[in-house]
């Protein structure tokens, strides 16, 4: 069944606030049409948002395209950010090893803005 996005972000938002399906899966879509997606029901939506994507990769490149939409600048301070990257540790457990401290200040500032920003959207 082909969709447009509008369509798409219409279900994605009518779902939601049935309050009877708490996830939504986009597959097929290529591009920024995810960001895109996901813009729609940020603007929309007043709720924080986790999206959980396959590879670290894939989630930076669709915060950065969602902050991009969202207009937020990309020298903006974590404390006014809405869209918040929540990074891996990358470290095998029980290494006896940290993350670098800019994957720790990163998962803190996600942390922070789950609790103190209105509606933030969380990429993992």
């Amino acid at each position: 069944m082909e969709r447009s996005l509008k369509e798409a972000g219409s279900e994605l938002k009518a779902r939601l606030e049935a309050g009877n399906e708490r996830r939504f899966p986009l597959m097929g879509i290529k591009g920024a049409a995810n960001a895109l997606i996901l813009r729609e029901a940020a603007l929309s939506l007043d709720r924080p948002i986790l999206a959980i994507t396959s590879l670290a990769s894939e989630a930076e490149a669709l915060a950065g395209e969602l902050a991009f939409f969202l207009h937020q600048p990309a020298d903006c301070d974590s404390a006014a950010a809405r869209v918040h990257l929540l990074p891996a540790w990358e470290v095998r457990p029980f290494a006896q090893l940290s993350p670098p401290p800019d994957v720790q200040a990163a998962q803190l500032a996600a942390l922070f803005a789950m609790i103190r920003t209105k509606a933030p959207v969380i990429f993992s």
